[in-house]
């Protein structure tokens, strides 16, 4: 049963991304990342992850103004009862 999405943004993260989704991938259903058009190797990563794993969803939107925008904009994705956000440098002891 899908119960729980985990809701992240990011923009060149190439330090944290694989650790943040090899980590937090056995704790959530759903992960929804917000790919803010990130220029360092990112967006490769998270595709590479995505073909691997059927409950990763990225979205690419550009980055305007506000990082409170693309968190709102990732929870829009989320389809499940509970929604749990965590930025790129945040983990789950």
């Amino acid at each position: 049963m899908d119960n729980v999405t985990l809701c992240a943004i990011c923009q060149d993260e190439i330090t944290y991304v694989k650790k943040y989704l090899d980590y937090n991938m056995q704790f959530f259903d759903n992960i929804v990342i917000i790919n803010g058009c990130s220029k360092d190797g990112t967006s490769e990563i998270l595709v590479e992850y995505k073909e691997k794993h059927h409950n990763l969803n990225i979205v690419t939107i550009p980055f305007k103004h506000h990082f409170g925008n693309q968190k709102n904009r990732a929870i829009e994705y989320s389809k499940t009862p509970w929604t749990f956000v965590l930025d790129f440098d945040e983990y789950i002891p």
